[in-house]
């Protein structure tokens, strides 16, 4: 699973991460950021699209609120998940993530998500 988002909206709010580096299967690299004490990557972001990041969603405190906009790598999804008919779905990783982020933000506008007022928010 990956929440992407607006790199600008988020901030690490104590502690520090570690990184590396991998080859994705597109053949892109991809910049992994973890805790150095537990090991679970927190984020991931494609070598050259610095504008967006993966947020692992595991690593939240609160994710009822969320819905998904889309679908990435449905060509490798198992043959028992349904997708939601109002959500994108690309093959593999998108060029770009413009039409994930307005998915996510038409979503959000329609009262689509509504997020409990302790959690935090990317404001993608």
């Amino acid at each position: 699973m990956a929440l992407w988002v607006k790199t600008s909206t988020v901030r690490v709010l104590r502690g520090r991460l570690e990184s590396w580096t991998r080859v994705a299967p597109s053949g892109r690299k991809m910049l992994c950021q973890f805790c150095p004490t537990c090991g679970t990557r927190i984020f991931h972001q494609t070598v050259g699209q610095e504008g967006v990041l993966s947020i692992k969603p595991g690593t939240l405190n609160d994710t009822k609120w969320l819905r998904p906009v889309a679908h990435v790598w449905s060509e490798q999804a198992q043959p028992w998940v349904e997708a939601e008919a109002d959500c994108l779905q690309f093959p593999g990783n998108p060029d770009d993530f413009g039409s994930l982020i307005s998915a996510w933000q038409l979503k959000k506008q329609s009262g689509g998500m509504q997020k409990p007022n302790n959690s935090l928010e990317p404001t993608a």
